[in-house]
């Protein structure tokens, strides 16, 4: 086993992950970037700055998708560098990220203990938002509400199925599937 140092960060890195072919790695940082790194070469080869610090970052096919304290989830192509800072506006600080093998469709874990669903070709409101295990849509009044914050997402891939087992960590430590 080799272990590379790859320096660049200026501050905590709080997620990082390695591509689908294991060649690049996203990294997520309180310096309020996003990386990604070449590991062959032990390179940064691309570098996005979001408002926020980067919580958290998952890969869609050759796309870095992370989201921020500020609420944004931004995007970063490996293969040509295009940044999308504006990509969705979530109404709290995203935590965790998982984005389906299609790459069309992305889940969130924000600070308000919501689960949304997000289209990325249609990115304005999400198509599903679940708290308490309860799905539906947002109320205006349910967005002030006190719940535990969403700090983990892990999606169960089996063959082709993907989505239908989550399990999901809460500050509180609770779990839930």
């Amino acid at each position: 086993m080799q272990i590379v140092r790859l320096e660049g960060h200026e501050s905590t890195v709080l997620d990082a992950t390695f591509s689908a072919d294991s060649t690049h790695i996203a990294s997520a940082s309180i310096d309020h970037t996003l990386k990604i790194w070449d590991i062959s070469r032990s390179a940064c080869v691309g570098s996005l700055s979001a408002e926020g610090f980067v919580q958290c970052v998952a890969w869609g096919g050759e796309i870095a998708y992370a989201g921020d304290t500020r609420g944004n989830i931004v995007s970063l192509d490996r293969r040509t560098s295009v940044q999308r800072t504006d990509l969705i506006k979530n109404d709290s600080m995203v935590n965790t990220i998982h984005v389906y093998r299609s790459g069309g469709t992305i889940i969130t874990g924000d600070h308000k203990g919501y689960l949304k669903t997000w289209d990325l070709r249609q990115v304005k409101m999400p198509i599903d938002v679940t708290a308490n295990g309860n799905s539906g849509e947002l109320q205006q009044e349910s967005q002030s509400r006190d719940s535990d914050p969403v700090s983990y997402i892990s999606v169960a891939r089996m063959g082709n199925e993907e989505g239908r087992y989550m399990a999901v960590n809460c500050y509180d430590n609770g779990k839930s599937a």
